[in-house]
């Protein structure tokens, strides 16, 4: 997806799978918006050699995501936006007050593993107060198939 710092030329994972196909022999894995099996048998029948889920394990009761992080994953008019600022690559989160006060993409952020380690001592102290403004919310576009169950049960999902 990065293959550029011009956030504006990044494709949706459906366009990127099309356009690549033309020009890769190799196998392609899809990544990006997939949260149902109905994403998965469509990136399949569109090329795709298999997927990679993300998001739709946050809330699973295995993953070991914050309590402000899984708040925000389940509150459905939160944002997402591109940003470096909490690990000094591009990845992207839940935009919160750090994201938004340093700019989205930040030529002045650390670079990894850097960011993380400066941000730290914010981040405990927010959390301690159950305030995500510091912490880095993961998230992809598509937070509809977060669910509070097992892992085993959300692949179950996605699969049969």
């Amino acid at each position: 997806m990065f293959l550029t710092n011009d956030l504006n030329s990044q494709m949706p994972t459906v366009e990127l799978l099309l356009a690549l196909q033309s020009h890769v022999s190799l196998p392609i894995v899809a990544a990006g918006g997939i949260g149902s099996k109905g994403d998965i048998q469509k990136l399949v029948e569109l090329g795709s050699c298999g997927v990679q889920v993300g998001t739709a394990f946050l809330l699973c009761n295995e993953a070991k995501t914050s309590k402000v992080h899984r708040t925000s994953l389940k509150s459905n008019d939160q944002i997402t936006a591109i940003t470096n600022v909490f690990s000094g690559r591009p990845a992207r989160g839940i935009r919160n007050k750090l994201m938004i006060e340093l700019d989205y993409i930040s030529e002045e952020v650390p670079k990894f593993p850097y960011a993380s380690i400066a941000i730290a001592p914010l981040r405990a102290k927010a959390e301690s107060h159950l305030s995500c403004d510091f912490t880095p919310l993961w998230s992809g576009t598509n937070r509809n198939a977060c669910e509070e169950v097992s892992a085993s049960d959300l692949i179950k999902t996605l699969t049969s």
